[in-house]
């Protein structure tokens, strides 16, 4: 049975539509530890070729500040970007933290302009 389901730029798709399917697999990557995650990488560019492996790093890229700001607590984002910072260093975990912070600002103008 499909549902529909909001990308994370609004858009609604069906679930069991190619953008969604896209965008699930990046947010399992993100769940991913360092090494896992480079294997699958590897594995993806042996695959679906260079382009695609590129295309799909930077999906990854464009919904990780959607995935951190997603999980359940301030404990779980902080985890996360230690996570980030230990494995990918300072200055990813930086630039992640700046983007999270800008989105959770944007998503509260927009709740209250709506209000």
């Amino acid at each position: 049975m499909t549902n529909s389901r909001s990308l994370i730029d609004g858009t609604v798709v069906l679930s069991d539509s190619p953008e969604w399917l896209a965008e699930c697999e990046a947010r399992h990557i993100l769940s991913l530890g360092s090494l896992a995650r480079e294997t699958f990488y590897s594995f993806a560019t042996k695959i679906r070729g260079d382009a695609a492996a590129i295309e799909l790093k930077d999906r990854v890229a464009k919904i990780e500040p959607h995935y951190v700001l997603d999980l359940g607590s301030r404990d779980l984002r902080a985890a996360y970007l230690d996570r980030v910072r230990s494995n990918f260093g300072e200055e990813k975990a930086i630039v992640l933290e700046h983007a999270v912070r800008e989105l959770w600002r944007a998503k509260k103008r927009e709740v209250s302009s709506a209000e």
